[in-house]
């Protein structure tokens, strides 16, 4: 369970930064390419947190895994492809891993990416409110990774 009432959450802090992205992305990026409260540039806005949001998440998915892997590795004497071709190495490794508790970096990730989708939902609600899908989808997302 993410928790975010701890002194040491990062979901107050990522809550502002990508506030500051939004109020970067409106007031001073796309200031001269669309007019004040012009619907197109609060949507560019929120694309600026987005690319944000979802290149530092690949990224630090790609090395926490990559880091996850050559842990295993040497303390398991797991390998990618064992000498057998046998997949069952694999399944364990991988069914292992996902019943387990999270750890804190995985805690400081879902709490990263609540506060986008948290955020992202404010400017939807806001600005337009008449994609009811995806607000719904970043509704059912937040509350998924709080629980």
């Amino acid at each position: 369970m993410v928790s975010f009432l701890r002194w040491d959450s990062w979901l107050p802090w990522t809550c502002v930064l990508f506030t500051g992205l939004y109020l970067l992305g409106y007031w001073v990026v796309f200031a001269r390419r669309w007019p004040r409260g012009a619907v197109d540039r609060f949507k560019a806005a929120s694309c600026c947190m987005s690319i944000v949001h979802g290149t530092s998440t690949s990224m630090a998915a790609a090395i926490y895994m990559l880091n996850l892997f050559y842990t295993d590795k040497q303390e398991m004497s797991w390998s990618p492809t064992p000498p057998s071709h046998n997949s069952s190495a694999m399944k364990f490794w991988l069914a292992s891993r996902l019943g387990a508790a999270n750890t804190r970096f995985e805690e400081a990730i879902m709490e990263y990416s609540t506060a986008y989708f948290l955020v992202d939902l404010v400017h939807y609600l806001l600005f337009v409110p008449n994609q009811p899908l995806f607000v719904l989808h970043q509704v059912f997302t937040s509350s998924y990774m709080l629980s």
